[in-house]
Order: structure tokens, then C-alpha cells, then sequence
């Protein structure tokens, strides 16, 4: 798909509203003659035609003009304006960007990486832009085109430790993602697109703005108000919008506050760029009796590929189909292909997904397998060809020895009707290597008790957390995203604990702790898995419970009494109980041993 390809003015479209921000509405003829009269603006800035082309801005009319019209002399390359200066030159100094082109809103921020690079800054306003041009403005010949497999735009991926990677993506990349979209959507010109996503990502770029403007449809650019959401769909008349599960997640609470919903336009919505949980698609679904269409996309393929129908559904749990546009295979630690049914990595190929990274030989020998792109994500196609991803490689967490997927740990905790988000994250351990914590969004009414009691039926036993944290927000990236490798950074250090045995069986419990764990001194108040403790230290704990107490602990007890103290209160309600009840204890622990055989 070639610049002039993006959008098209015919007599259909000609005064068909392409954007909306704000009190500004203009058509496609309107955009047209902008995106003109930019080319010679930027044109007459400019030596090098194919350098990439900074873009700094918010979700305006502005960028969206910009965009169109840069993309016509070379590779542009929109950037996130929340980051620093010092960032946004990190990443784009090795390209040798031709320009930098801005809105107002972004302005110093321009200017200051500006005179950091020695570049020249446009800056893009739109009532300027509104008032120069008057009727068709035609812009001056462009010598040397750009062809299909010109560089369209590069954007670069979010590193956790490593600097960013820059992927670069074609014209004919962009194309194949396009059609991909609007195909498998049924998008049309009578489509009102409100777009929730920003503009400087992937997401944003190819499937809410291009794949609008392709299909000549509306793009609606206004900012969201979750509290009010009800009213922008009544008011704006959306026919789709597509996110990320955590603004879907904002979305259906602010909906459910609604004493009645009517009045809406909505034929679908589409969630993309992480994984949606089931609760959370049938609920929306059942609120709005439309179907919440989940799709599998990355920056590396030009968004999309894979989607369930909008029309058909899909399967629950899946990520849907690559509709014949991309091939997808799952590959072994071998990199032997997998049959049906059988997790491993998730590469794939074809006319969406990109040739390899900018200036990293290293990067791209490691991501490719028989030209195939090896995405991180694992995951399995059924017989059907539906795919379903069960996580990342690089987030699986390695506990003793057990390879642990978290999204299996979120996807049980977000089926619990008191919690609101959920992610499941590793933390280091002495012993263990990961142990595996979880950040919950929730109840106030909600426990660490209530979260062992609800996921001890459901999870095997070295599949639960060793630490629970309530908090009132999980962090996450600019466009939605949660990073699970940089969780454990933005939690409070553990400090040890102060208290002192008080009881007698909290002191033969300390002494029993020293000696289980070889340490020299352990508080009452300290946590077992804190300690170092893990799952042969417990059970090495719960003989010595049997031998000196007559108490049988379950697997889950030294979650939920994972301090001297806790536990102390555990063994003296449960003698309260049941003392010397060995017949009752036994019974106990046979039926619970046959239900755990029957559950694996």
C-alpha cells in the first residue's frame, strides 16, 4: 500500500467526515488537500527525501495529516511524547532522522531534541493549516517514489533491560496488515471508529487509524472519559472501537454503573495487543450483546495476525485464525515443528511480518528460524486452526525446577467475582531461583486467606504464589500494557521481621524453623518463603507438626499462615478442634489426596 493508497477521494467520499477532535470535523476532500499542502511544506525543509521523519504528537487531526504526508518522502517514525528528550534521542540518533515535525501540545519538547541533533522542527497547527489552504493545493512532483518494499515506518519495541529495537516495517507490509483488518472486520465507509488507542503505536497506527482511513470510514480523536464512556457512545456514535484488555476492563466498570444502556451504535468491539480474559469477554458481551472480537498482534507482523470472525465468533480463549494472510507454525526446543494440540513458540511468516531489526545482526540471527519469525509467545493451533497462547517464553517462571506459564495463575484469579485485575509476575528466590507472586486489583472485603482458600482447589500446589500484594492500581506501559518483568522492581523491599516468640509453641516453632532452614535467628513475624523456604523445606515442616503436634497440615497451609505466628494460631485452632483426632485427620487428608489425583 503505497501513500496515495491510504486513503481514496472519490465522489462517494468526497464530503464523507474522515476525523473528528474536538469542534474540528473535517472530510476526505478536506484531508486531501491538507495532506497536499503539508508535502510542500515538508518538502521545501528537506534535502534528504528518504531519511525517516520524527513525529511528536498527541491523537490530533494534526498527526494524522502529518502522518499521511511525511510518509510520502520516507519512513516515518512517530514517538511516545511521554518520554524524555534524552529517549526519544537514544533511540532515533542512529537513524539520522531528516526532521522533526510536531504539534503545539509538543512543542518544547521538539525543539529541545532539536537543538540536541541539529535538526530542523516543523510544527503542524491546524487552523494554520486550515486557513492557508483554500481549494486543491497541488503539491510538487516527487522525485523517486517510494515503491513497496521502501521502508513505510519504523517503530521500536519496549525493552525491559535491553534498548529498545527499531522494526522497520514496508509499504507493503502495511498494506498486507490493512487489508487484513478490513477484511476480517467488514469495514466500511459507514463505520464510526473511536479511537482509543495512541497514535505513536502500532495498534493505534495500522489497526484503528489506517485501517479507518483505508476502508473510508470515521475516525473519531477525542479523549476518553471512562466515567462518562456511556454518553461518547451516545453523543460520538462509534459502530466499533478496538483496546487493550485493561482499557476494556475500565470500560465495562464504568458501563455497569449504567442504570440502563441504549442508544448505542456498536456492531462490535475488538481487543488486541494482550491477552483478554474469559471473564471479561462474556461479560462484555452480555452487556452490550455484541460480539468482543479477540485478535493476536505485535509491531513485528504490522499488527494483526491473527483474529477471530466478527461475523461467525470464534472460540473462546483463542486468539482465532491467520485467515490464510499469515503462516504460523509452533516449534520445539529443537525448533522441530509441533503437532496439533502441542505448546511451544509461536513464529510466523508472511507479506504482514517484517524482514529483521535495524542494525542488529545479532537480534535478527536469533529471530528467525527457516524464515520463519520466532515471536516469544507460546502457545498451540487445534485442529481447526485456532490459535491459543498460554504465554511468553521469556516470562515463564522457573520455580524449582517447575515451569510455571502465569497467565494460567491470572486467568484462575480474574474467575474470582471479587477481583477486578490480576497479574501473576516472578520474584527471586534463595532457593527456588522464581517464586511467584501475584498483584491483585480488588474487594476490599478480600484476604490472603480468601485468595489460598479459592485458588487451593484450582492450582497444584507449586503453582501458588509465595507473596500477595492488594494494590489499588497495577503499573503499566503508555499504551496499556503490564510489563510482568519489571513488576518485582516497583515493590517494597522486604525488610525481616522484629517479633519475638511470645508463647511456648511459637518458640518450639522457631526452633524448628532454625533448624528446617539452617538459620542462626528467625522472628515470629518473618515470612516462611522469605526465609528461604520452599516446598521440601514444608513438608520437611509439616512431618515435624505430625510427629510433635498430631496435626496433618495441607499442601496450602504454609501459604496461609506463612509466619511463626500465623502458624502458631493454625496449630492451636486446629487442636482446639480436633485433638488427637487421628481418624478424622486421616480421613481428611485421604480425601483430599484423592481429589488433587482426580483434579491432575
Amino acid at each position: 500500500m503505497l501513500p496515495n493508497e491510504l486513503f481514496t477521494v472519490n465522489k462517494k467520499s468526497f464530503d464523507h467526515l474522515v476525523a473528528l477532535e474536538g469542534e474540528h470535523k473535517i472530510s476526505y476532500q478536506e484531508l486531501s488537500v491538507l495532506t497536499e499542502f503539508m508535502l510542500s511544506k515538508i518538502s521545501a525543509l528537506i534535502t534528504q527525501k528518504k531519511q525517516p521523519y520524527v513525529l511528536l504528537f498527541n491523537n490530533n487531526i494534526e498527526y494524522v495529516v502529518s502522518f499521511l504526508a511525511a510518509i510520502h518522502f520516507g519512513p516515518v517514525m512517530p514517538m511516545n511524547p511521554g518520554l524524555p528528550v534524552e529517549s526519544i534521542e537514544d533511540i532515533v540518533s542512529s537513524l539520522s532522522p531528516a526532521i522533526i515535525i510536531h504539534d503545539s501540545a509538543n512543542a518544547n519538547k521538539a525543539q529541545a531534541l532539536a537543538s540536541r541533533m541539529g535538526l530542523k522542527v516543523y510544527e503542524a497547527k491546524l487552523d494554520a493549516l486550515l486557513s492557508e489552504t483554500t481549494g486543491n493545493h497541488a503539491s510538487d512532483e516527487i522525485i523517486n517514489p517510494p515503491v513497496a518494499n521502501d521502508v513505510a515506518l519504523i517503530l521500536h519495541t519496549s525493552g525491559t533491560t535491553a534498548k529498545p529495537k527499531c522494526v522497520p516495517l514496508t509499504y507493503a507490509n502495511l498494506k498486507a496488515s490493512i487489508q487484513n483488518i478490513t477484511k476480517t472486520l467488514k469495514l466500511d465507509e459507514t463505520d464510526r471508529n473511536l479511537n482509543m488507542m495512541p497514535l505513536f503505536h502500532i495498534h493505534g497506527i495500522v489497526a484503528s487509524m489506517l485501517s479507518t482511513l483505508s476502508s473510508g470510514g470515521t475516525l473519531i480523536l477525542k479523549e476518553t472519559d471512562f466515567e462518562g464512556f456511556i454518553h461518547q457512545l451516545q453523543s460520538d456514535k462509534p459502530t466499533w472501537y478496538t483496546a487493550v484488555p485493561t482499557i476494556h476492563h475500565k470500560i465495562y466498570h464504568s458501563l455497569i454503573k449504567q442504570p440502563q444502556i441504549n442508544n448505542l451504535h456498536l456492531r462490535f468491539i475488538r481487543s488486541c495487543s494482550s491477552p483478554l480474559s474469559e471473564v471479561l469477554q462474556q461479560n462484555i458481551q452480555k452487556l452490550l450483546n455484541i460480539p468482543v472480537v479477540q485478535a493476536y498482534g505485535m509491531t513485528e507482523a504490522a499488527h494483526q495476525v491473527t483474529t477471530n470472525s466478527v461475523v461467525q465468533g470464534g472460540k473462546l480463549n483463542s486468539v482465532g485464525t491467520t485467515n490464510g494472510i499469515i503462516s504460523v507454525r509452533i516449534i520445539g526446543e529443537k525448533n522441530e515443528i509441533l503437532s496439533t494440540g502441542v505448546v511451544g513458540e509461536v513464529c510466523i511468516r508472511g507479506t504482514s511480518v517484517f524482514q529483521g531489526y535495524l542494525n542488529n545482526p545479532k537480534a535478527n540471527e536469533e529471530s528467525f528460524v527457516d524464515g520463519y519469525f520466532r515471536t516469544g509467545d507460546l502457545g498451540f493451533l487445534d485442529a481447526d486452526g485456532y490459535l491459543f497462547l498460554t504465554g511468553r517464553k521469556k516470562e515463564m517462571i522457573n520455580k524449582g525446577g517447575f515451569k510455571i506459564a502465569p497467565l494460567q495463575i491470572d486467568q484462575q484469579l480474574l474467575k474470582h467475582p471479587l477481583i477486578k485485575e490480576a497479574i501473576t509476575f516472578p520474584i527471586p528466590h534463595e532457593t527456588l531461583g522464581d517464586d511467584i507472586a501475584v498483584m491483585i486489583v480488588g474487594d476490599k472485603r478480600l484476604s490472603e486467606e480468601i485468595i489460598y482458600t479459592y485458588l487451593g482447589d484450582k492450582l497444584a500446589d507449586y503453582m501458588l504464589p509465595g507473596k500477595i500484594y492488594f494494590v489499588d492500581e497495577i503499573p503499566k506501559s503508555a499504551t496499556g500494557k503490564i510489563n510482568r518483568l519489571s513488576l518485582a522492581k516497583s515493590l517494597p523491599k522486604t525488610t525481616s521481621g522484629s517479633q519475638r516468640p511470645q508463647t511456648q509453641l511459637e518458640q518450639e516453632l522457631v526452633d524448628a524453623w532454625q533448624n528446617i532452614l539452617s538459620l542462626q535467628k528467625i522472628h515470629t513475624d518473618d515470612n516462611f518463603f522469605d526465609l528461604g523456604g520452599n516446598s521440601l523445606s514444608a513438608s520437611q515442616f509439616y512431618n515435624y507438626v505430625l510427629i510433635h503436634y498430631e496435626i496433618y497440615l495441607e499442601p496450602i497451609d504454609i501459604y496461609k499462615a506463612p509466619t511463626v505466628t500465623k502458624m502458631a494460631e493454625l496449630i492451636t485452632h486446629r487442636q482446639r478442634f480436633s485433638p488427637n483426632d487421628w481418624l478424622t485427620n486421616i480421613e481428611h487428608v485421604v480425601k483430599k489426596y484423592e481429589e488433587r489425583v482426580h483434579k491432575t
